[in-house]
């Protein structure tokens, strides 16, 4: 008690309120609730709970640093390769009709070449005098005739030309009434030697309308 209260005491007055001292509904004097220690004492309990949540703020933030970054969100989607332009298909080679005896060797060995080749192959076996009859009603010149007799696409092509030459005719399509390889060269196709030694250079001919000239040349 303040010396104040203690006078008051002694002259029968009531001593005056200590302001820090305060009496909740229902108390005495005698027992007064000091509000200031409290005070402190929940302060002090509230700060462990700021500490804890600063920490875990500070981890939280240490982690996301850390944290390598999504692939998906790192890089950009990858742009598909641009797709080619498709590729027409190649045109098959005709079909070419032969015309040969039933006894030729050498025509059918040209055949096997022809098919060898790519070639849709259909044979046909007449007689020699029917043979040398289709030769003239196609326009095959006498000098330039052969053991056989080939027709494609509006072409003739008597004895042993190469297919490859047969290719060409037909990709570059000449003027001509066809092509042709006189007698029977040896190392012409289908007039292979065992003896290359004996092949021979030989020339593929283009004849038509009254002309012949040198459409390709083949060495041994």
């Amino acid at each position: 008690m303040s010396l104040s209260g203690v006078h008051a005491v002694r002259n029968g007055r009531r001593p005056p309120e200590d302001p820090t001292i305060r009496h909740p509904p229902g108390s005495s004097e005698e027992d007064p609730i000091v509000t200031s220690t409290p005070r402190a004492l929940s302060t002090d309990r509230r700060r462990p709970n700021s500490v804890r949540v600063g920490a875990a703020s500070l981890l939280l933030a240490v982690g996301a640093l850390l944290a390598p970054a999504p692939a998906a969100l790192a890089e950009s989607p990858a742009t598909p390769p641009a797709t080619p332009p498709a590729t027409p298909p190649a045109t098959p080679p005709a079909t070419i009709q032969v015309y040969k005896t039933p006894t030729c060797g050498c025509c059918t060995k040209w055949v096997d070449h022809l098919r060898a080749a790519g070639f849709t192959v259909e044979t046909t076996e007449l007689t020699n005098a029917k043979l040398d009859a289709l030769k003239a009603m196609n326009g095959v010149p006498a000098e330039l005739a052969s053991c056989h007799t080939g027709l494609v696409d509006g072409y003739v092509i008597e004895g042993h030309v190469p297919a490859s030459d047969v290719r060409k005719l037909l990709a570059e399509r000449p003027k001509v009434s066809g092509l042709a390889v006189p007698g029977m060269p040896m190392g012409s196709p289908g007039m292979e030697h065992p003896d290359k030694s004996r092949h021979e250079a030989f020339d593929v001919l283009a004849f038509g309308e009254g002309s012949t000239r040198v459409f390709s040349n083949h060495q041994p």
